[in-house]
């Protein structure tokens, strides 16, 4: 089936694909060709733009990772190599809305998937529109890099690229719709931005003294972590280095109720069934399969008997669990995520209490077992 939008052209092969219109489209048009008759549901959506929290690049949810490297390759080429990880075994093709710099242009034969990313193939060839370049990309394996690069001319004009607004990559998926996004810059705002931050260091830097300088968040920002579920759901690590544990002997009854007693805190006494270790991105968690026996709180409606907890590694203080231990849990129920295959996780983060069931924890105990 071959769609146009405007002067956009789009050759899909496979059933049920997401194209994304123009915000100031007015009227539709769907033109097919084939060789006998065929039966095609047509949904529009509606919906206002989605955009990530101030500081993030990425959606919490966002099952596949994009990350860009951008290189001038002769004057007046920008080479931008894009490479996708998808952290969820569900998603195996995904359709890309490559975004263009405004008055940059591009061609279908510009856009190749590298030489180490043979798993990959075009399930729609590339297309053109007037600020993107729109192609599906298959054969994608969970954990695995794979990339393409696409070759982007200057405008022949002249034109000023530090004042070049960023632009989005969008991959989205026919079932979850968006399922990564990145934004990127010009590459020359990047080089202006290091200049710039190097010459203020010079001329503000005293004699014999160090200069300590913080600068503003760069667009890609990789420090956020995503912890993505067999089942295929996601959840944000973005601070999980500050789980509180070992501080059993400070607890008092009192404020221990008044913090389960909140709408949306629970606390919860857990078994571990099973643990296993998990790298996830460049960081290391430990996944805990448990069961739980006890729960309290405003939100322990919430909490389902079985819970996959997940403990990041850079969390010295926290005991390591072993099968058949008991822990309590104290967090918020907006943390908790449930996969496709109907099993509940929850992220351990900062200010989250993990704590081993041992006599110090008396209060814990009062308060979550005997109520």
């Amino acid at each position: 089936m071959f769609m146009r939008i405007s002067s956009m052209l789009m050759l899909y092969t496979v059933s049920l694909w997401t194209f994304v219109l123009p915000s100031d489209t007015r009227n539709l048009t769907l033109e097919t060709k084939g060789g006998g008759k065929a039966k095609v549901d047509i949904r529009v959506v509606a919906k206002k733009r989605q955009r990530s929290r101030r500081g993030l690049t990425q959606d919490d949810y966002y099952p596949v990772r994009l990350t860009v490297h951008q290189e001038r390759v002769s004057k007046g080429t920008i080479r931008q190599t894009v490479c996708l990880r998808v952290l969820s075994p569900l998603v195996t093709a995904v359709q890309l809305t490559h975004g263009l710099f405004t008055g940059y242009t591009t061609t279908p034969s510009s856009v190749a998937i590298l030489a180490n990313s043979t798993s990959l193939s075009f399930f729609s060839l590339p297309a053109l529109s007037a600020s993107a370049v729109h192609f599906v990309l298959g054969g994608f394996r969970p954990n695995e890099m794979l990339c393409y690069a696409v070759g982007v001319t200057e405008p022949q004009h002249s034109h000023e690229p530090l004042h070049l607004a960023p632009v989005a990559i969008t991959a989205r998926h026919p079932a979850h719709d968006v399922v990564g996004q990145v934004l990127i810059s010009h590459p020359d705002q990047a080089s202006r931005n290091r200049r710039s931050k190097r010459n203020i260091g010079q001329k503000r830097e005293p004699p014999h003294e160090v200069l300590i300088s913080r600068y503003p968040r760069d667009i890609v920002d990789e420090t956020i972590d995503t912890v993505c579920f067999e089942g295929g759901q996601c959840s944000c690590a973005e601070s999980t280095c500050g789980v509180k544990c070992g501080l059993c002997a400070r607890d008092n009854g009192p404020d221990l109720r008044a913090f389960i007693s909140k709408p949306q805190n629970f606390g919860a006494f857990v078994r571990v069934h099973s643990v296993d270790r998990a790298l996830i991105g460049s960081a290391f968690y430990t996944h805990i399969s448990t069961e739980v026996r006890e729960k309290r709180g405003g939100a322990e409606h919430h909490i389902s008997e079985k819970l996959d907890v997940w403990l990041r590694e850079c969390n010295p203080r926290c005991t390591s669990p072993a099968v058949n231990d008991n822990f309590f849990i104290l967090g918020e129920y907006g943390a908790l995520s449930v996969d496709s295959l109907g099993r509940q996780h929850y992220v351990l983060r900062n200010l989250d209490r993990f704590e081993k069931a041992t006599e110090a924890c008396s209060a814990l105990a009062n308060v979550i077992v005997l109520g």
